[in-house]
């Protein structure tokens, strides 16, 4: 047997837009070509753009049985090939790399949580008088850089719910076999990924089938979907029309408005003329990330202040002795958490200039973060079994509500909701270690329960901090580092810290549309061209 370190499909990542319309091809099979040239052009070509990868098809033995939409696994690293002598006229070869994500048929990106080494078996075998590929796994095998360009990263959007705001369910489309608008609207009609589905409610009725293909022009998309969606509720159109909108008008699809179609026929409106089409400001009630007033607010010397042109103003000189604090998106509500002269903590949640009533007691409460409709906040409470996670109302009568949360690597060490409500970020401890996680927020009966935990970067320890910088992407503070990752654990990518003290990072926020703050060692950070000291102050928040 002979080890190949083969040149996979990132040799010429470089040559070429990856998310753009110019594709890097790949060669077909040279005549009298290798067994491992064969193995290693096959395994390269599943990054082409070619519709139905016609490329690493030529590779194929007309026998060959191969799903090339079963999914696709990533791998990080080198990937060695490695061909055993069976024979003249057949040999079996090795494919060896570490597996560092999959991909679901769906689309569904997940991180391997433990990284370890993969081997595929393939058969090649003399076909009139060339080696092809005759046995091989179905799906795709990509780099992370493979991936991007075999695949199309998309964003679904699904309403909470209440249908009063959407939800961002990033997914992975093949390219090349149909347009970007028609591949994303029929993944949308098919509903959300299995993960996020419990969480959120489609207003698409069942079995609505899209009637040929999206047309885009002059910046209108316009769909036809099948009589089916005549049955949507009048209580459910709007939500329909802003997913509908949403994703179809999602960066980089050369799109800023939607026309809908039912069976051929303009579909009715509440207002306006369904011809000209819709836009995002049409239905911006439903906006995921819907915009705050961008103002830094934190605690300095145990009282809450905010950053006013640079400034730090004190807002309120009662309470003092505050630990933690979480401002609602309408800036208009506050939680903190006050160390009270016992040691015991209490949480007092209302009016940012108003009266803030005791809400909660405990022996340590922490990590305050408001549900999307500002009207109950979320804290962890330590009991004698471990942290409990309460949802706290802003006035008396609804009562707290313990929050059941589901199996998990850890114990729960701090928590962020993310801007629909329908996800949360959280930090798990187990024994000294700390890692970051994401779970959904379901509803049902009354009862409130976080499940279905996923990590959201495998190997990363250390964590002391995560937050929500967009409803697609999450902030992470592990030891003296920071990072941002999409919520699925895609693109995981550092955030320079040179200027930041070497300490580890506390706790770390931002926005869209606002400056990254972080905590270190009791004074705050912003970056913006760099880093620039603020100040002394600590549980920096934007409204959220």
């Amino acid at each position: 047997m002979r080890p190949v370190v083969a040149p996979d499909d990132r040799a010429d990542s470089d040559r070429g837009p990856r998310n753009g319309a110019v594709s890097v091809r790949f060669p077909p099979p040279a005549s009298g070509a290798s067994p491992e040239q064969i193995v290693r052009g096959f395994f390269n070509a599943h990054a082409d753009l070619e519709p139905e990868l016609q490329v690493a098809r030529q590779y194929l033995a007309p026998s060959a049985v191969w799903d090339a939409r079963a999914g696709a696994t990533v791998y990080g690293g080198e990937r060695t090939i490695v061909v055993v002598d069976g024979g003249d006229s057949e040999k079996r070869a090795t494919v060896s790399f570490a597996r560092a994500a999959t991909v679901s048929r769906r689309g569904e990106y997940q991180p391997v949580r433990d990284p370890a080494l993969t081997v595929f078996q393939v058969g090649v075998r003399i076909i009139n008088g060339q080696w092809r590929v005759f046995d091989v796994p179905d799906g795709l095998l990509l780099s992370e850089t493979g991936l991007e360009r075999a695949l199309r990263r998309s964003v679904l959007y699904f309403p909470d719910p209440t249908r009063s705001r959407l939800v961002p369910d990033p997914i992975f489309l093949p390219r090349g076999e149909a347009s970007a608008a028609t591949s994303v609207a029929r993944a949308l009609l098919e509903g959300p990924s299995s993960w996020l589905a419990p969480a959120v409610r489609t207003a698409v009725p069942r079995d609505t089938t899209l009637t040929g293909s999206v047309t885009v022009l002059a910046g209108m998309a316009t769909l036809n979907l099948s009589r089916e969606l005549q049955a949507v509720t009048r209580e459910a159109r709007d939500a329909l029309v802003a997913q509908l909108v949403w994703t179809l008008t999602e960066e980089g699809m050369g799109i800023d408005r939607v026309r809908l179609l039912v069976d051929g026929r303009d579909f009715v409106l509440s207002g306006g003329d369904p011809r000209r089409g819709q836009t995002r400001a049409d239905v911006a009630a439903f906006d995921p990330d819907p915009a705050s007033n961008g103002r830094l607010y934190f605690l300095r010397a145990g009282v809450l202040h905010s950053l006013d042109g640079g400034e730090a103003v004190r807002l309120r000189t009662e309470p003092r002795e505050l630990t933690a604090l979480a401002v609602s998106r309408s800036a208009a509500l506050i939680a903190v958490v006050r160390r009270n002269r016992d040691g015991a903590d209490s949480l007092l949640v209302g009016a940012l200039s108003g009266d803030l009533p005791t809400r909660l007691v405990g022996p340590r409460i922490s990590s305050p973060t408001w549900e999307a409709g500002g009207e109950r906040a979320w804290v962890l409470r330590e009991t004698s079994r471990g942290a409990e996670l309460l949802s706290v109302p802003v006035t008396e009568g609804p009562g707290v509500q313990r929050v059941r949360v589901g199996a998990g690597p850890g114990v729960l060490e701090s928590v962020a909701l993310s801007p629909d409500g329908t996800r949360i970020a959280v930090v798990l401890r187990r024994a000294a270690t700390r890692t970051a996680w994401v779970g959904r927020v379901e509803r049902a009966r009354g009862e409130v329960a976080v499940a279905g935990f996923r990590a959201v970067r495998p190997g990363l320890a250390g964590v002391s901090g995560i937050s929500w910088e967009t409803s697609t992407r999450l902030v992470v503070a592990a030891a003296a580092a920071i990072s941002r990752v999409e919520v699925d654990g895609f693109g995981f990518a550092p955030v320079p810290v040179d200027g930041l003290p070497a300490s580890p990072v506390g706790r770390v926020v931002g926005g869209s549309a606002v400056d990254l703050v972080a905590e270190v060692s009791g004074r705050l950070w912003r970056r913006n061209a760099g880093w620039q000291l603020i100040g002394v102050g600590i549980s920096p928040a934007y409204a959220s």
